[in-house]
């Protein structure tokens, strides 16, 4: 997943338009972004059009600012969402034959207890990795706690947590 979502790319990804993502967006208190300040979404209003009296009543103003520009953290999401759109994410990957959750590892088809050990760590402790943030990386001790708790030995726990590191990160102990 990634760190951040536009208002336009959740809609599209839940199938659903802006003003329904801005509407549920403010019910759960999520605060939206544009250009690194808190965006005002509260005038965007939904166009009527009622087809059997043939009234249209739209504005005919540009929403602003751009459901493209203003965005929302991922941490912020309620969890629903964010398992929505896991999953709707999964479902467009599999269409295009791109999941690369679905076992479709470089190498083939061929997986063990390790590699799919390797391949939830992945998932689970980078996938909100932002290369623009270094302090978004997990360190390299909670990625080997992690895998320890998943029942890898130490050693391998290590050269897993080597394996899966930005190789662009600084290395030693993060400043904060």
């Amino acid at each position: 997943m990634k760190s951040f979502y536009s208002i336009q790319e959740l809609a599209d990804i839940l199938e659903t338009n802006i003003y329904s993502v801005a509407d549920g967006l403010a019910a759960c208190g999520v605060t939206p972004y544009c250009d690194g300040r808190k965006a005002n979404i509260s005038d965007w209003r939904r166009p009527i059009s009622v087809r059997g009296n043939e009234i249209f009543v739209t504005t005919g103003i540009a929403i602003e600012p751009n459901p493209d520009t203003v965005v929302v953290s991922t941490e912020a999401l309620p969890l629903l969402w964010v398992q929505n759109i896991k999953d709707a994410t999964s479902a467009l990957a599999r269409a295009d034959g791109q999941d690369k959750n679905h076992k479709q590892w470089p190498w083939g088809n061929r997986e063990t207890e390790l590699l799919r050990k390797l391949a939830s760590a992945a998932e689970k402790l980078w996938s909100l990795y932002d290369p623009i943030d270094p302090t978004t990386a997990p360190t390299n001790k909670q990625v080997i706690d992690w895998l320890k708790n998943e029942g890898v030995s130490r050693r391998v726990a290590e050269v897993m947590a080597q394996i899966l590191r930005d190789e662009k990160l600084p290395s030693g102990p993060r400043k904060s």
